[in-house]
């Protein structure tokens, strides 16, 4: 599955892509670049989330991350679910296993069905196309952690 990724916005213009850049490449190209340097991890989330809407969705994902951390919401189509990408900075897999378990714990208050897939670098993948098509895959593959709507 090949992922498009769309241009982020400024914080202060958007609520549904909390990025503090243009464009959500470019900030993967850096934070790879930053983790060769210093010889460190970083990891990437792929969600796709039914029955919330993006805003609301990515907004409470934001809330349950760092500082550092990036969210974003990709395009998606009529009624298909709402993908949220996640960007964590210097976070490997023990971190982001934690993560995963905090977003479960949200996705399950709030009664959402959803799929949540990782990849780290440089584990997973050593590019940023591949790093949130990986995650993205893993999240439909069944590599993921699956939720459903609570009855």
């Amino acid at each position: 599955m090949k992922v498009r990724m769309q241009p982020c916005r400024r914080k202060s213009q958007s609520v549904t892509t909390i990025c503090h850049c243009r464009d959500f490449r470019d900030l993967l190209t850096r934070e790879k670049e930053r983790s060769e340097r210093h010889n460190r991890f970083f990891s990437v989330f792929g969600l796709s989330v039914d029955g919330l809407r993006g805003e609301d969705m990515a907004a409470e994902v934001r809330a349950e991350l760092r500082a550092s951390d990036y969210v974003f919401a990709l395009p998606h189509q009529g009624e298909a679910p709402v993908r949220i990408g996640v960007l964590l900075p210097e976070t490997d897999h023990q971190g982001a296993q934690i993560v995963k378990k905090r977003l479960s714990f949200l996705f399950g208050i709030k009664g959402a069905a959803y799929r949540m897939g990782l990849a780290v670098y440089p584990d997973d993948a050593t590019t940023p196309e591949h790093l949130l098509t990986q995650a993205f895959d893993d999240a439909a593959d069944g590599g993921g952690i699956f939720g459903s709507r609570v009855a």
